[in-house]
């Protein structure tokens, strides 16, 4: 179980709680095992963020966010959240009933190995197939995963199966932790930081069953071991007349692109019962429990509990309105006795009945206010308690000067109200706001703040200001005010309604009518880009933004591009972009023109008319090879519709060599105009 250190003591980490084992944790989460303080001494596990990064705001408010979602999930085969709190030494924390021992997938194959047994293909796949239903169930109340890893799948003594990690996974979503794992785990696009979905955890699903049929690593597509899989299933044992099906589930399961894997829960668990089906029978809990039994740990002893509908949750304002207010920096000490005793009294006024849960509000109750009633008694044990609504009004002051300012909190005292998220790329994330002084909604690029220390960044994002404002174009979003706040460096645009091109390519086929409408626009728009001496160099569907109802497109995000009057920024050797849209000789650092611009666009047009790239590969190197080889699929054989003219012209536009493609984006546009 990764228990590790001695039996100890400590108090004050987590109130209510007394830590009796630190658990062998991952950097960015703390873990223990600890029993409440209560009559009942129940065991419990706790995570929490590490401390180090407990002291950034933006860290602790999206974890909580996680906290709570989970929270809010009752499927059976996920761990329910006893408590969510918070302490001043560890931030917020989340408190899970210790039910049972287990062990992760990743440590099975190990222990069997030690005890001399040998673990079926269908063990393995009936484990998963259970594990999958458990996320199909989860995702349609709403939590999703999308980052499976072997530790996060858990077996009982019971032979049961749970699935954990989905806090992880969202922390991991949003700010990209590492995992100290071997990336071999993770989605090819989990790996580039894209986007990711269902078919990340289909492609990490298929990766855990084939390690454990063949004790090794899944192959990337790209990679020779790929075309020798049949093999490979043939040495592990696989019966001949299930070689075929074999390889069938894992060419779609660990394919490099997410669209050509099994896209719902549902799909891949009649695609295992499949491979169940063809190498045996599905192996049942009390099969399961009989092979793993005395490979538990008997320490700690399980604790009977009860499943509790309610989570006693400190911070996500799940409490009553509380009447009254506190003084300026003071917190509210509660105990769990005393928050039964408020919760019965606030229920006489409520017309709940006393005995009702403290733990959540009838309908007809309010969530808690910013600011809480200090009881009159003393209570043994302090909790820290503070709304979740994003509002930093309600953090203590001694507690709020020991932390780092977030970007969301210091654009709070700025003239710009947030309204909603619209997306994060390389250079920074982008707000939708409301201009408090002239009423207007607007677009609000924010530079990260570890950037800032960078004076080329720096210089980059200052320049992409100056840019778009020199670019008037009806296919250019311009920007409008540069402004520094406390260090942070943003700047307003346009608001447009609508989504990226990425976006729109991700959710189904863009059709051929409506890629020949969008894509010679946005060749004007480079076009105009190009009169004035500008490339790009970072030209993406996701720099396309589409207006809903016009469906107008908007050429955006000029932040890497080069202007004839600026000095060349790129260190030698090392390309900036996007690898699998940039030219190679962008790849190589080499000085570019506006012919980068047109491989780009080249590649941008044919995903559009296929809906898959040219060239792929696991990691930049693999696709900067792809590219230097000039070999793709042509654009006529995937997508016979499109016009012969306009697909030789952007095949020319993939040539490796810059002088081989169109002269300039006119002669592009001009295929178009042709078709």
């Amino acid at each position: 179980m990764g228990v590790m250190g001695t039996m100890h003591q400590r108090a004050g980490h987590f109130p209510g709680y007394t830590i009796r084992e630190t658990w062998d944790s991952p950097c960015h989460y703390e873990w223990y095992l600890a029993t409440e303080d209560s009559a009942s001494k129940s065991w419990c596990i706790i995570q929490a963020l590490s401390r180090e990064l407990c002291h950034t705001v933006e860290l602790r408010l999206y974890y909580q966010d996680a906290c709570r979602a989970e929270a809010h999930v009752r499927v059976d085969g996920v761990l329910p959240i006893q408590e969510i709190g918070q302490s001043r030494t560890h931030g917020v924390y989340v408190v899970y009933p210790y039910r049972f021992p287990y062990l992760r997938v990743g440590e099975v194959a190990a222990e069997v190995a030690r005890a001399h047994r040998k673990m079926t293909p269908c063990f393995c796949a009936s484990v998963l197939l259970d594990a999958v239903r458990i996320l199909d169930e989860a995702s349609r109340q709403g939590l999703c995963h999308f980052g499976v890893l072997p530790h996060h799948i858990l077996i009982s003594r019971d032979g049961d199966v749970y699935v954990t990690g989905f806090i992880e996974s969202a922390m991991r979503r949003r700010f990209h932790f590492d995992t100290e794992l071997n990336e071999k785990f993770d989605a090819p696009e989990i790996r580039r930081h894209e986007s990711v979905g269902v078919e990340s955890d289909v492609y990490a699903l298929g990766a855990l069953l084939y390690q454990g049929i063949t004790n090794a690593f899944q192959p990337d597509e790209w990679e020779p071991r790929w075309m020798g899989m049949m093999d490979v299933f043939d040495r592990a044992g696989i019966p001949g007349d299930s070689l075929l099906g074999m390889l069938q589930f894992f060419q779609r399961t660990l394919a490099e692109r997410p669209s050509q894997r099994y896209g719902t829960y549902g799909a891949l668990a009649q695609a295992l019962e499949h491979v169940i089906s063809e190498l045996g029978s599905y192996v049942p809990c009390e099969v399961r429990a009989d092979f793993l039994s005395g490979m538990f740990d008997d320490y700690p002893p399980a604790v009977p509990c009860e499943y509790r509908s309610d989570v006693i949750s400190l911070i996500t304002g799940d409490f009553p309105t509380i009447s009254g207010e506190l003084s300026s920096g003071e917190y509210s000490t509660l105990n769990r006795e005393s928050i039964e005793r408020m919760s019965s009294r606030l229920g006489e006024s409520s017309g709940r009945t006393p005995g009702s849960s403290p733990g959540r509000a009838t309908s007809g109750c309010m969530g808690m206010e910013d600011t809480l009633t200090s009881p009159s008694f003393d209570a043994p044990e302090t909790r820290i308690l503070h709304r979740s609504s994003g509002s930093f009004r309600t953090i203590n002051p001694s507690l709020r000067a020991d932390l780092c300012a977030s970007p969301l909190e210091i654009l709070a005292r700025s003239r710009y109200q947030i309204l909603d998220q619209l997306g994060s790329g390389g250079t920074g994330t982008v707000y939708k706001v409301l201009d408090t002084t002239l009423s207007e909604i607007l677009a609000l690029k924010v530079l990260r703040p570890e950037l800032v220390a960078d004076s080329a960044w720096l210089q980059r994002f200052k320049r992409e200001l100056k840019i778009t404002r020199d670019l008037e174009h009806a296919n250019i979003l311009q920007a409008y005010h540069l402004e520094q706040l406390e260090g942070l460096y943003f700047f307003t645009m346009r608001y447009i309604d609508g989504r990226n091109l990425s976006e729109l390519l991700h959710e189904g086929p863009l059709s051929l009518m409506m890629s020949l409408r969008i894509l010679p626009q946005v060749a004007q728009a480079l076009i105009a880009a190009h009169a004035h001496g500008v490339v790009h160099r970072d030209l993406k569907p996701a720099n396309i933004m589409i207006e809903n109802d016009s469906f107008h497109p908007y050429l955006m995000d000029f932040g890497i591009a080069s202007a004839p009057d600026s000095q060349m920024l790129t260190i030698a050797g090392q390309g900036i972009g996007t690898p699998s849209y940039m030219a190679p000789e962008q790849s190589r650092g080499e000085p570019i023109t506006i012919l980068a611009d047109v491989y780009s666009f080249g590649v941008m047009c044919y995903e559009c008319f296929t809906q898959t790239l040219p060239f792929t590969g696991a990691t930049a190197v693999a696709i900067y090879t792809a590219q230097q080889s000039g070999i793709f699929q042509p654009i006529l054989s995937l997508n016979p519709r499109v016009p012969a003219g306009v697909a030789r012209t952007i095949e020319a536009c993939l040539s490796p060599r810059a002088f081989d493609r169109p002269a300039n984006m006119g002669a592009v546009l001009e295929s178009f105009m042709r078709a």
